[in-house]
């Protein structure tokens, strides 16, 4: 109820109008379920308030009220507020409050996005044959959706023009990276076209896929020292469930060489306390069992006995504020927020750079690449030999001498 966060019955009252009014203490109640701090309670009540009273004075129901209603809003607190004024509580409190009003049937269901059939199929194929994830479904979903849309439905009519006219296109709206997915996903879908007899399309248009220029092994792995990895790791605060919470992260980075993705994947029950060991599930659900180090175990242990709230969430690490569930893209964050708290100038400031240190410290020492690849869980080999190229040592004992006089 209401009055879990406020004691003012005249702002109560005032909250409980307009079409929104009715069902304010259930969103009250959701926001206290879900852990939100006070202060954030009181933003989100409050502009939901103040958006309930607007749709009054618009004489809107509480069935005609959806994300177009909120973007209105929005828009108009925009011109009251001058041209830059952009406030996240009336958005990200706007979303919960509709999340909230379809849960229990007060406003209809949100209409799905609507995903032509041949992708759809896609999809599937891509599920079932090439075992892929749910969460590369839905990076590749955009890119897929786009190509049908511009290409047509009808794949035997595709021609190599139309193909790389949309990869030339789509390419120049982000970086490399994206161009490779771009190419990756319509090359994926080329593919799967060519087996399908309802989607038939020629085999000859996979060769007109173009390749984005990337020379394998042209770069050195962006990395830097052990000293510097330590004072990463030292700014963190292990007084406070916050601090306690990035500092096991970061070991984990730097000690054992994981990725981002490995990290927000793991859960409680991948920790062999028993065996000292830890179950990593990374790249193409590929499960791996690596040994947990003393001091990353201790680390994790005090997270979990004075840092890790009671949550019914059973990933390993949760997310600081409410609501309470397990990270999603916030490893590099937390990376960057160290090495910005220490003053140091790095090459990258996300995840990977804990992890190419960690390989590049390990090959320093002596350690084989056939174990530096097992750590890392590299597929293939020749990814690992990446790492030889830092090992200046063994590259000058190797290295042929300048020569000083040029022969006649």
């Amino acid at each position: 109820m209401l009055e879990h966060f406020y004691e003012m019955q005249a702002y109560i009252r005032r909250l409980r109008l307009g079409p929104c009014g009715p069902f304010m203490d259930r969103f009250a109640d959701e926001l206290h379920r879900l852990g939100f701090r006070q202060a954030t309670a009181y933003q989100y009540l409050g502009t939901m308030g103040n958006f309930s009273e607007w749709c009054a004075r618009r004489g809107l129901r509480i069935d005609e009220i959806d994300e177009n209603v909120l973007d209105r809003y929005e828009r108009a607190l925009r011109r009251e507020r001058k041209s830059f004024w952009k406030d996240k509580h009336v958005l990200g409190g706007g979303r919960r409050l509709l999340r909230c009003l379809r849960q229990i049937g007060a406003i209809p269901p949100k209409t799905p996005v609507q995903i032509p059939l041949l992708v759809e199929a896609f999809e599937q194929w891509m599920r079932h044959h090439r075992n892929v994830t749910d969460a590369t479904i839905a990076t590749f979903r955009p890119v897929a959706i786009a190509f049908v849309l511009s290409a047509g439905v009808r794949p035997s009519e595709y021609t190599a023009r139309q193909i790389r006219s949309f990869i030339l296109r789509e390419s120049c709206r982000g970086s490399r990276a994206y161009a490779q997915r771009v190419v990756t996903v319509v090359r994926a879908m080329l593919r799967f076209m060519v087996t399908q007899r309802r989607w038939r399309c020629s085999p000859a248009m996979l060769a007109a896929v173009p390749t984005v220029a990337n020379w394998r092994l042209s770069t050195l792995p962006r990395y830097t020292s052990e000293k510097t990895v330590e004072r990463i790791i030292a700014t963190c605060d292990a007084r406070t469930a916050l601090g306690r919470r990035d500092r096991a992260i970061l070991l984990l980075l730097a000690r054992l060489g994981l990725r981002s993705g490995d990290v927000t994947g793991l859960r409680l029950g991948d920790i062999d306390w028993d065996r000292a060991r830890l179950r990593v599930t990374g790249k193409n659900r590929m499960e791996a069992w690596l040994p947990l180090p003393q001091e990353v175990g201790d680390a994790i242990l005090a997270y979990l006995r004075r840092g890790r709230p009671a949550c019914k969430d059973d990933h390993l690490f949760l997310r600081e504020v409410a609501p309470q569930s397990g990270l999603r893209s916030s490893v590099g964050c937390i990376v960057a927020r160290a090495i910005q708290r220490a003053g140091i100038d790095v090459p990258i400031r996300g995840a990977h750079l804990l992890r190419h240190s960690r390989a590049t410290a390990l090959l320093q020492q002596g350690v084989p690449l056939d174990a530096i690849s097992s750590l890392l869980r590299h597929r293939d080999p020749a990814t690992t030999r990446l790492y030889a190229k830092v090992d200046m040592p063994l590259l000058g004992s190797v290295v042929q001498p300048w020569p000083t006089e040029v022969p006649r």
